[in-house]
């Protein structure tokens, strides 16, 4: 997916909702999930950034608990990862996520 694809999709699933606080978990699903499977440039290493904030790794693979709000992220160590999810904020600005 090129930048102008991701972008699009992006806003389209949440709603052109930019700088805006959503917490409705069936968006923030499906933006963590565009996030992990269609980053063109990080091939879904950014989530851990958004995480932990100094360390980039590989997950092999990722699900949502729904009964807890939760993404589970599995590292390719084979460890697991869980976080809570109460709601998110897509900044949005021209060129964004071009590197």
């Amino acid at each position: 997916m090129d930048h102008t694809g991701f972008t699009n999709e992006l806003s389209n699933i949440i709603n052109n909702r930019f700088e805006v606080e959503i917490h409705e978990w069936d968006v923030i699903k499906s933006v963590i999930s565009h996030f992990i499977t269609e980053n063109y440039h990080g091939y879904g290493q950014n989530i851990v950034d958004f995480i932990d904030r100094g360390s980039w790794d590989r997950i092999t693979s990722f699900q949502f608990k729904d009964a807890n709000r939760q993404i589970e992220m599995k590292w390719h160590e084979g460890w697991l990862y869980h976080a809570s999810v109460d709601s998110i904020l897509v900044y949005g600005h021209k060129g964004m996520f071009l590197s």
